[in-house]
C-alpha cells in the first residue's frame, strides 16, 4: 500500500481498555492514538430477542444501494468541500488545536487529538460517498455532512477521553506522563 489511510473503530469491554493501555510499546509507537473509541454500557439482562425478520424489500433496497457504492471508482479520487463545509472543518481543527494547549481539555491526548482532524475528513468523505455513491466524486463535500462528522467526532472524542482515563487509571501515581 502506497498511502494507507485507516481509520479504526473499537467497541470493546473497559478491562481491554486499560490492559491495552497497559502496553508500553502500543504507547511508544502511538498504536493507541490510531483508534477511534467508544466505550459503551454493559446491556447484559436488558437486551430484547430479535425475533422478526428483516423485510425482502428492505434487503432488497439494501443490496441495491451497495451494489451502486461498490461502482464508485476504485482509483484514488480527490473530495472537495464546498466553501462552507471547508470554513466548518477549519474551525473544528482550530478548535481541537486550541483543545491541546496546556490546560486544555486534550492536553493529556495530545497524539490522539492530534489525529481527529484527519478522522472527522475521512467519516465526512465516507459520509458523502454514502449519500452519492457514484456520483460522490463529481460533487462537493456540502457543509451538512461536515457538520454530521463533526458530531461523530465530538462523540469519538469524549468517549476518548473516558478511554484514556481508564488507560491510565493505575498510572496516575507511577509519575507516568499521561500522553500517547
Amino acid at each position: 500500500m502506497e498511502s494507507p489511510a485507516l481509520t479504526m473503530c473499537l467497541a470493546v469491554q473497559k478491562e481491554v481498555i486499560k490492559s491495552i493501555g497497559k502496553n508500553k510499546s502500543f504507547r511508544g509507537r502511538g498504536l493507541l492514538a490510531r483508534f477511534l473509541y467508544s466505550v459503551g454500557s454493559p446491556k447484559v439482562g436488558y437486551r430484547t430477542r430479535q425475533t422478526k425478520t428483516i423485510r425482502s424489500s428492505v434487503q432488497y433496497r439494501y443490496n441495491v444501494y451497495i451494489k451502486k457504492l461498490m461502482r464508485i471508482p476504485k482509483y484514488p479520487r480527490l473530495l472537495n468541500l464546498s466553501k462552507k463545509a471547508q470554513s466548518k472543518w477549519d474551525d473544528f481543527y482550530n478548535d481541537i488545536e486550541r483543545q491541546m494547549k496546556q490546560g486544555g481539555s486534550l492536553q493529556y491526548i495530545q497524539g490522539w487529538a492530534s489525529k481527529l482532524p484527519g478522522a472527522v475528513a475521512r467519516i465526512a468523505g465516507l459520509l458523502h460517498c454514502v449519500q452519492y455513491a457514484e456520483k460522490a466524486p463529481n460533487k462537493d463535500v456540502s457543509v451538512n455532512i461536515v457538520n454530521g462528522a463533526i458530531q461523530l467526532g465530538d462523540y469519538f472524542r469524549s468517549h476518548a477521553l473516558y478511554a484514556f482515563g481508564l488507560m491510565d487509571e493505575n498510572q496516575k501515581n507511577s509519575g507516568r506522563q499521561k500522553n500517547t
